[in-house]
């Protein structure tokens, strides 16, 4: 026969298993992505040169891969993984590995063509503010 004390702990520890199931899904549904960019530049040399240019400047940003997918086309995926996720994780083990799901994936797009005046460069998605940085010193330098 199952105590009533027993019924009452189950039932709690179901309670706080689905709030931390709903806590941590709200905060992953609200967390940000960075601003969504729609821009163009024409800047001088080749194509590839410039591509290749970005990706070097791309290289070395924490949580961000660059790589050349097709000819004149530069794919950036960033994953992104809040320090806070981590920080549930450990402290409430094993629930807490539920926090892990706040991990955030997306990619963005560089678009380059050849143009009467060098390549035009065509920017689509959503880009970190460093990432945002390196490509506007690229776009000076080569402006």
């Amino acid at each position: 026969m199952v105590a009533r004390s027993d019924v009452a702990v189950v039932l709690v520890s179901l309670g706080l298993l689905g709030a931390l199931a709903a806590l941590v899904w709200l905060v992953v549904r609200s967390a940000a992505l960075p601003p969504f960019v729609e821009r163009t530049a024409i800047v001088r040399g080749a194509p590839s040169e410039v591509l290749d240019d970005l990706q070097v400047a791309l290289c070395g940003i924490p949580q961000l891969t660059a790589r050349r997918s097709a000819v004149g086309r530069l794919e950036i995926e960033v994953a992104l993984l809040p320090a806070w996720a981590l920080v549930v994780a450990v402290l409430v083990f094993p629930l807490g590995l539920l926090a892990l799901l706040a991990r955030r994936r997306f990619s963005s797009l560089i678009l380059a063509a050849p143009s009467s005046q060098g390549t035009q460069l065509r920017f689509v998605g959503p880009f970190p503010p460093l990432s945002v940085e390196r490509v506007n010193a690229v776009i000076d330098t080569r402006s």
